[in-house]
């Protein structure tokens, strides 16, 4: 992972680290938390006292450079041109390399070609390559009780890559060069991680439309899960990071909890053979297992544990500060 906080970032504000306040500037946390969190789209403007310069520190050309410079990072798992919402196949950019465990590692001649030819490249998972990004994550993630990943999309002017869609995540969208305009509309998808429909029945069911912005350098914009949306670069190539985050369900709870009493109560798996008596059966089969439900809600180490392994689902991103303060070897 790259690391590029400056020592000097006590005294320079712009050299600070990254956290969710800093990047909602005059907006309290607990305003975000309380009236705009999973609830309405919201747009900061970049102002004077928050230049848009200050996401530079964050992203920038040099340093995206810099990351997909490092070939090894990169497969077809990260690192994919998009064109009218289909991906391309990676063969057409990527050079196939090694025979037993072949990955394909993108050629950069052709990665431009299909982007001048109007393909949209998109870079997961960069918030395990850079720490800027990392920090920020982490400080989202905490913030909302979340699971997160940053994403960067460099798009050319008039070129969509991606039609209208919504997402089964919120996010948070930073726009680092050029301009993309974002139109949002007004009918939300209540289950979002259903999979989305075609873009004309999709448009059908999301109109009238909600807002439009045109996000500038430093703007920043929250789309929550479930808003349809749409964005275009209409200033030369555009690039914007998109710090997407999951919110963990009543699903997840339950699988959890489910797995956590399974362990302690090997029964639940066990075959039953009285189910041909019918619905009645079944009854009681299900109050014996809300029974054991209730008793797991009532003891604290339970639900200290179960709590626990929803927390260890989010990522590990970095941790090295090498060279280590402590440097006594160990034999």
């Amino acid at each position: 992972m790259l690391d590029e906080k400056p020592r000097n970032s006590a005294k320079n504000p712009l050299h600070a680290p990254w956290t969710i306040d800093r990047l909602l500037g005059s907006v309290p946390l607990t305003r975000f938390l309380s009236e705009i969190f999973g609830r309405l789209p919201w747009y900061r403007p970049t102002t004077e006292s928050n230049s848009g310069l200050e996401f530079g520190s964050l992203l920038n050309w040099d340093s995206l450079n810099l990351l997909l410079g490092i070939q090894s990072c990169w497969s077809a798992e990260n690192f994919k041109l998009v064109r009218e919402n289909r991906q391309l196949p990676p063969e057409s950019y990527s050079q196939r390399v090694g025979r037993r465990q072949p990955v394909f590692r993108p050629i950069p001649a052709l990665v431009e070609q299909s982007m001048q030819q109007g393909a949209t490249l998109v870079l997961n998972g960069l918030d395990g390559m850079h720490r800027p990004i990392a920090d920020l994550l982490d400080s989202i993630e905490s913030a909302t009780a979340s699971r997160g990943q940053a994403n960067a999309y460099i798009s050319e002017a008039g070129r969509p890559g991606f039609g209208i869609h919504y997402d089964a995540h919120d996010a948070f969208v930073l726009q680092l060069a050029g301009a993309k305009q974002w139109r949002l509309y007004a009918n939300v998808v209540d289950q979002p991680d259903r999979p989305v429909p075609a873009a004309h029945l999709l448009r059908a069911q999301a109109e009238p439309m909600l807002h439009e912005w045109t996000l500038q350098p430093g703007d920043l914009l929250y789309v929550p899960a479930g808003f349809c949306h749409e964005a275009i670069a209409v200033d030369k190539q555009s690039l914007h990071l998109t710090l997407a985050f999951k919110q963990v369900t009543r699903l997840d709870m339950l699988h959890a909890a489910t797995e956590y009493l399974f362990e302690r109560r090997a029964s639940l798996g066990h075959h039953q053979y009285d189910l041909h008596q019918g619905e009645a059966a079944i009854l009681s089969h299900l109050r014996a297992v809300l029974a054991d439900f209730e008793t797991l809600l009532a003891d604290p180490i339970a639900v200290s544990n179960i709590t626990n392994t929803l927390k260890a689902a989010h990522r590990v991103r970095g941790g090295y500060r090498l060279p280590s303060s402590d440097t006594r070897h160990v034999s």
